[in-house]
């Protein structure tokens, strides 16, 4: 998933970065790398966002 976001443009990096961090502080909360099926559509929604939201911005 990490690599995943890292390999969004620069234009959402920032914004795909706190994403990074959130995920990172539940894993670290947690002691666990495990997540819950909501915490990963979560994601994977976000994912989507910023992808879209990268796109729109190179029109």
């Amino acid at each position: 998933m990490c690599t995943l976001y890292n390999t969004l443009p620069d234009n959402v990096k920032q914004e795909a970065n706190k994403c990074l961090k959130s995920l990172f502080s539940i894993i670290k909360r947690k002691k666990s790398v495990w997540l819950t099926k909501q915490q990963w559509l979560d994601l994977e929604s976000e994912y989507n966002r910023l992808l879209f939201l990268s796109q729109l911005k190179d029109i």
